[in-house]
Parts: C-alpha cells; sequence; structure tokens
C-alpha cells in the first residue's frame, strides 16, 4: 500500500505540473490505469538511471520488455511514434512509461566538453594513420567516378543528374596494403561551402581534372582553396582515354594559375590517369602513399576520439 500511495502521490504531482497541456492529461490516463493495476502495487519500486535522450528500443532494454509493449503505451497516452524502436521519446513520457513498471526515472546530467584536446606531449604513444584525401574539381570531371573505381562501387550512377550533393568519406584498402581515407566534394558551382569545408580537413588534395576539358572555374575555386587551407595538391589528369586529348595544353593551364608541375621543375605530381578503366591509378595511389611516408602523419589512438563534423541534417523525430 504504502509503494501504491507514493505512486498515487508522484503522479498527481504531475498532473499538477503538467495541467496547462496535454501532458496533464496523459498522467491522469496513466493514474487511473497505475492504481489500478494489481501488481504494481505488489512491486517493489527501483530506480533507474537513464538519458534524457531515450528511445524506445533503450527504454524497453532498461524496463525489460518488448518494444512493442513500449511502442503501444506510448501511443495509449497520445505520443506518436514514427520511428518505431528509433523513436525518441520526450523526458516526462519516460517518466509516465517507467512508472507504469514500477521504476522510478533518474536523468543523467551530460556535460559534453568540445574544446580540442592539448597536442600530445608523449609522441611514443603516436601511431601512424591513413591519410585523409580530399577529391575535388570541377562538375562532371569524373571524381566520384574515380572513387566508385578505387572501391570498386558505383556511386555515380544513383547519384541525380550523376552531380555529387553531399560530402561522403570512405576508407579503401590499396594495392599494397596501406588505407586511405578519401572525402569525395561536389563540383557543380552550387556547393562551393562544401568544397571548401572539404579543403580545411584533409591532408592532401586530389585535384582532378578531365583531359578533354581543361582547366574549368571550379577547378580554379579549388586551387584557391586548396592555397587557402595551405594543404598540398596532387593533380590526377583524368580521361585520357578519350580521343583528341592534349596533354600539354591542360599542363600549361595549371602552370598558368600557379600549380608547379615536376615535368617543369616544380614539386606538384601529376598523374594521368583514367577513372573509367582504371588506368594508372596504381601511380595515383602510390603518389599520395609517397606523400603520406614524407609527411609522417601520426595520431593518438588512445583516449576519446575527435572528428569533425562535414555535413549535417534534421531529421525528424531525431533533432
Amino acid at each position: 500500500m504504502r509503494n501504491l500511495f507514493r505512486i498515487h502521490q508522484k503522479l498527481f504531482t504531475n498532473i499538477r505540473q503538467y495541467s496547462s497541456n496535454k501532458v496533464g492529461k496523459r498522467w491522469l490516463l496513466f493514474a487511473n490505469r497505475t492504481l489500478s493495476t494489481k501488481h504494481n502495487s505488489h512491486r517493489k519500486k527501483s530506480e533507474i538511471l537513464i538519458d534524457s535522450s531515450v528511445t524506445v528500443a533503450e527504454l524497453a532494454k532498461h524496463a525489460g520488455v518488448p518494444n512493442d509493449e513500449i511502442i503501444r503505451l506510448a501511443r495509449d497516452v497520445g505520443e506518436k511514434v514514427h520511428r518505431g524502436p528509433k523513436t525518441v521519446i520526450k523526458p516526462e513520457i519516460v517518466e509516465l512509461l517507467l512508472l507504469e513498471y514500477g521504476f522510478t526515472a533518474k536523468f543523467l546530467e551530460q556535460t559534453f566538453d568540445i574544446s580540442p584536446k592539448p597536442p600530445c606531449k608523449d609522441l611514443g604513444i603516436l601511431k601512424s594513420r591513413a591519410p585523409v584525401v580530399t577529391i575535388m574539381g570541377h562538375v562532371d570531371h569524373g571524381k566520384t567516378t574515380l572513387l566508385d573505381t578505387l572501391r570498386k562501387t558505383s556511386v555515380a550512377a544513383a547519384e541525380a543528374g550523376g552531380i555529387t550533393q553531399h560530402i561522403g568519406a570512405f576508407s579503401v584498402k590499396v594495392p599494397n596494403g596501406t588505407s586511405i581515407t578519401f572525402i569525395d566534394t561536389p563540383g557543380h558551382a552550387a556547393f562551393e561551402t562544401m568544397r571548401a569545408r572539404g579543403a580545411h580537413v584533409t591532408d592532401v588534395i586530389i585535384l582532378v581534372v578531365a583531359a578533354d576539358d581543361g582547366v574549368m572555374p571550379q577547378t580554379i575555386e579549388c586551387l584557391n582553396h586548396a592555397n587557402n587551407a595551405n594543404v598540398p595538391v596532387i593533380v590526377a589528369i583524368n580521361k585520357i582515354d578519350r580521343p583528341k586529348v592534349n596533354l600539354r595544353k591542360v599542363k600549361d593551364q595549371l602552370l598558368s594559375h600557379g600549380l608547379q608541375l615536376e615535368e617543369f621543375g616544380g614539386d606538384v605530381q601529376a598523374v594521368e590517369i583514367s577513372a573509367l578503366t582504371g588506368l594508372n591509378l596504381e601511380h595515383l595511389t602510390e603518389a599520395i602513399t609517397t606523400h603520406a611516408e614524407i609527411a609522417d602523419l601520426r595520431a593518438d589512438f588512445t583516449g576519446l576520439a575527435e572528428g569533425v563534423i562535414l555535413e549535417s541534417k534534421i531529421e525528424k523525430g531525431r533533432g
């Protein structure tokens, strides 16, 4: 009876607290149900530590009941469960549902330190890491096709109009056994901000230039992003399998925009490839791994991980 009285007291305290909105009605509904359920009067209530942002599946696991039962109870009190077990439930509803099973909810207070970790002082714990490579270039110069060939998939065929509209990140194991993390950026003029974002989180930029088109407006823009971010560039002259391409003309155009290629006495590597057929891709991956070895890329694999958000979206029900 004492437990029953405490549940009664808790329920009607919350009814008063939320009497100005729909939640008060939900509490009243649960008051009637809970007080009339015999098994709750015999069950010892226990406290559950739970996150304030919890899904149906997580709540069901805490309560030790099937997902469907939580979904049914949530709908009984007017809660919309659009995503099934993945639906995030409001804290006040979580409290209601747990009371139904004889539990009280104690919500965890989460604090996040979003400041970057200080540089690692113990260089001995640093380990070699995969290079992060951003693929950039003018629209339809073959960036995604290049990535498809490297990872043996066909993303380009599924994209709207064959144009990349999002930033993609993928890890690819190359023939020599090492891994390379590629970031694929949109080439269309409308996605300049995404390209700039990709340029600032990379170790090296692969600038894809179509041999039949040469240097185009977004090619120049990508070069500017690389210069602003102080990131080295490797040029991939693509589509060399097409007839009547003028490689010398393309290289002269690159030179006129400040890219000093190795064959002209500079330090920028240029690899002639065909992303479609895979011609010379091993030379491109070799150029990337050579750059990574020279740069001696290392990272601290201990402790908490850090990352960079390249792209985000709002998803109904989750935020």
